[in-house]
């Protein structure tokens, strides 16, 4: 049986993560992991854990942030949703074979400095897909 893709997070553009970070904890008791910056995103992470999935609050460190233009641009909200791959070259790889066009043409480093890499909105019906191993 084929296995079925996991996903890893939703991640979700807000203004002011210690604001988001007291919602998500304190009133619908969210467990918070802890709050990381990727400085090659310009983001700061925070990581919350629900019992079957992860969210990550993502605030732009600055004015050159993807999350600071998606913010000006549509307002926050849900940004990506992130799926778990077990081997990111392969999947670039046959992502590149079927003409799915990605934002970056590498992987890149994401929390933890796990591997990620984006697939472009217009190549999945509108949803930005972010994909991690």
């Amino acid at each position: 049986m084929k296995q079925l893709p996991t996903i890893d997070h939703i991640g979700i553009a807000v203004e002011d993560l210690d604001d988001a970070k007291y919602l998500y904890e304190s009133l619908l008791g969210f467990q918070y992991i802890g709050t990381f910056t990727v400085p090659n995103q310009r983001v700061k992470v925070g990581i919350l854990q629900a019992a079957n999935i992860r969210i990550e609050l993502l605030q732009a460190i600055d004015e050159d942030s993807v999350i600071h233009r998606f913010i000006q641009q549509k307002g926050p909200g849900i940004h990506h949703i992130a799926l778990e791959v077990s081997d990111m070259q392969h999947t670039i790889k046959t992502l590149k074979e079927k003409n799915i066009e990605l934002l970056e043409p590498v992987h890149a480093k994401g929390v933890n400095h796990s591997q990620i890499v984006f697939i472009h909105p217009k190549s999945m019906s509108g949803v930005l897909l972010e994909l991690c191993q």
